[in-house]
């Protein structure tokens, strides 16, 4: 807070937090309060006058969201695609967006809740993967959700008879 007086100069100046009952002198800057909040303030200079008090209110969301991959879950295999949801939470200033996330690629975002979005994986060899997700607040704070590592696998198995080989006569009970 800045206070200007021409004349006679400035004595002190004042503040107190919302509707806080006793008002404080501002002697040097302070920390604002997580939330919705209003500041009053006022000056007083050296003959006695005063200015009109005034309020300023702001938001302020120290608190990164919060959020969890609810599907697919660890271990899934995938061909072609798979759905991913995302459990997220912000208190405060609310949920803004959730990024989806494969092998570190934003492949789609969804800002509302259910946060649900499918990839399609064609593109990307047979293999492990991790997806994850970036969920934003209204503040502009983030935070990743957990790994979840997934397969793609679009081989089909391969089988043989191995035994007995050739066109051999079976005299009896063989394991094939």
């Amino acid at each position: 807070m800045v206070a200007q007086d021409a004349v006679s100069g400035i004595k002190n100046t004042f503040y107190k937090h919302d509707n806080a009952a006793d008002w404080t002198v501002y002697s040097q800057p302070f920390a604002l309060l997580e939330g919705e909040h209003t500041i009053s303030y006022y000056a007083e200079d050296n003959a006695g006058n005063t200015s009109t008090p005034k309020t300023f209110s702001y938001k302020a969301d120290f608190t990164d969201p919060a959020g969890a991959i609810t599907a697919p879950q660890g271990g899934e295999f995938f061909k072609t695609s798979f759905s991913m949801a995302v459990d997220a939470d912000d208190a405060l200033s609310e949920v803004a967006r959730v990024d989806f996330l494969f092998a570190g690629d934003l492949f789609a975002s969804d800002d509302t809740a259910p946060y649900a979005k499918g990839c399609d994986i064609s593109s990307y060899t047979d293999g492990e993967r991790e997806v994850q997700a970036r969920v934003w607040d209204h503040a502009g704070r983030s935070s990743l959700t957990s790994k979840v590592a997934i397969k793609k696998d679009t081989k089909a198995p391969t089988v043989e008879i191995t035994e007995p080989v050739g066109e051999e006569w079976i005299r009896g009970m063989v394991s094939v």
